[in-house]
């Protein structure tokens, strides 16, 4: 909803057996105004949408997780801004 502050948390874990897991987090596409706290285990997606950020059709981001071997995995969000 605009106006309202939207905090959504990414956390990422590794894999049963996997020794170390160094993370980078990725993103497409973030809405104008958001930001991302990393941690160090993911993160958060802060983004507080004005009036001027409702429209008919969500808001879509891509996150990627990748590992120190580089395989990862991405992940779509959608965010639909109501008035």
């Amino acid at each position: 909803k605009a106006g309202a502050e939207l905090s959504l948390p990414i956390q990422v874990t590794r894999a049963s057996g996997q020794e170390s897991l160094e993370v980078s987090l990725q993103f497409d596409d973030l809405p104008e105004g958001a930001t991302f706290a990393e941690s160090a285990t993911g993160g958060t997606i802060t983004w507080t949408p004005e009036t001027g950020d409702v429209r008919a059709t969500p808001y879509v981001f891509s996150i990627q997780a990748l590992d120190d071997k580089g395989r990862g995995l991405q992940k779509s969000l959608s965010i639909l801004v109501t008035e």
